[in-house]
């Protein structure tokens, strides 16, 4: 980064690195963090604050009425805490302006070029002595920004702006911003939260981009709950790793955690399937009678995988299984939930085939499926994995099976049954 910016001139000949000041980050091992609330940071904030910056439309029925709470990771206290001692800094230092930049980032062509303008379109308005906050990186929330118009190279954001890779922030907005301490929830989410009271601008493009090259470390508070409520994006699921092994075959029988590790497996960076539709399945058997190539990298609850296993096996050597189970009555009581909110939801017009009862045949069904598995694979353990999430299975076993490294945030337990 030294390089890159020693390479940037101003116009009075200098460049950006004569001005460059490395400020330690925080340590998310520090021992400071493992308080439930250390100092300027609340651990705790919602998801309907989350829906205010990111109104993501699947969220909007389970935030009327009630208050959804999340809890921030240590990586998210530690990188909150890293930019509150920057603002401490320019403050104590009695600094005038300030760009802030974290380390994974780098200039676009003509950085200085397009920074210089944007500070003679703030002067020219007579804004440059009054803003607390100019984005020069960000990512729009993927239903866009909220935004008024300002100049050709500006614009006024009202909220929607991921990031806090790159900015400029003035003395008065550090000052601003330690007075509005305690920061709740992720940095650049709580930023959002504060633009209402502050004087905030944003170049018209990101003329500061994060290198894809340098995996982050970073884990985030949402990806549980939103795993919890069925909903996921491509910011939240990390890359999957070269040597993770795959395809991924789950061939549990339903009611037995094939939801929770569906989105198991999506954080983890496999695209995944989980149960669509009884068309899908039938297209689904299509492509294995044809040996056609199947177009997921795990597949959850499909009825034509869970059956078709063995030729599965045969048309991917390199597939590895898992069988979901779980205590029998519990299975059962699941299931039996299952069929009795299919009736209700069919009286309100919906169209499910699941309707009957039957314990007897299930449990024959159950015995004969557990069997035939188990005797199929019983010479090739390294092919099947035998995973019990209901009863505490979770990260170190699936992701030692899988060839993966563990991650830091919550196994997401999701019952599809229940009322979030």
């Amino acid at each position: 980064v030294k390089r890159e910016l020693g390479s940037l001139q101003l116009e009075n000949s200098q460049n950006i690195g004569d001005f460059l000041h490395r400020m330690p980050a925080v340590d998310v091992n520090d021992k400071g963090l493992s308080s439930s609330n250390p100092s300027g940071v609340s651990v705790e904030y919602s998801l309907q604050e989350h829906f205010r910056v990111d109104p993501i439309p699947q969220v909007a029925p389970f935030i009327k009425g009630k208050r959804i709470p999340i809890t921030m990771t240590q990586n998210e206290v530690a990188c909150a805490l890293s930019h509150i001692n920057v603002w401490k800094k320019i403050v104590s230092n009695n600094w005038g302006c300030v760009l802030i930049i974290e380390d994974d980032v780098f200039p676009v062509s003509g950085f200085a070029r397009m920074a210089n303008r944007a500070f003679n379109e703030l002067r020219d308005s007579g804004s440059e002595r009054d803003f607390d906050l100019l984005y020069f990186s960000y990512r729009e929330v993927d239903s866009g920004v909220s935004k008024d118009p300002f100049s050709r190279m500006l614009f006024i954001p009202k909220k929607g702006l991921w990031w806090t890779s790159g900015y400029v922030v003035s003395q008065a907005g550090a000052r601003k911003l330690l007075g509005a301490l305690p920061v709740h929830g992720p940095i650049d989410l709580w930023l959002n939260l504060q633009f209402e009271n502050l004087r905030v601008f944003a170049t018209s493009k990101p003329i500061l981009l994060q290198r894809k090259n340098i995996e982050s470390d970073n884990s985030y508070s949402i990806v549980p709950v939103l795993a919890k409520l069925g909903v996921f994006d491509k910011w939240q699921r990390k890359a999957l790793p070269k040597h993770a092994r795959r395809p991924v075959f789950a061939i549990g029988m339903n009611k037995t955690g094939t939801t929770s590790l569906h989105f198991a497996l999506t954080m983890l960076g496999y695209n995944s399937c989980h149960w669509e539709s009884d068309s899908f399945s039938n297209e689904t058997q299509k492509l294995i009678d044809k040996a056609k190539r199947l177009p997921f990298e795990a597949y959850t609850d499909v009825r034509s995988i869970v059956e078709n296993y063995k030729e599965l096996d045969r048309q991917y050597p390199e597939a590895v299984f898992i069988l979901t189970f779980r205590n029998e009555q519990d299975w059962i009581n699941s299931r039996r939930r299952h069929v009795l909110r299919n009736r209700a939801k069919n009286l309100q017009g919906a169209k499910h085939s699941w309707l009957e009862i039957n314990v007897k045949a299930w449990r024959q069904e159950r015995e004969k499926h557990h069997s035939s598995v188990l005797s199929y694979f019983q010479n090739r353990q390294e092919k099947l994995l035998i995973l019990n999430i209901c009863d505490g299975d979770e990260w170190e076993p699936l992701c030692a099976f899988l060839q993966v490294r563990q991650p830091e945030l919550p196994f997401p337990h999701v019952d599809p049954l229940e009322e979030v």
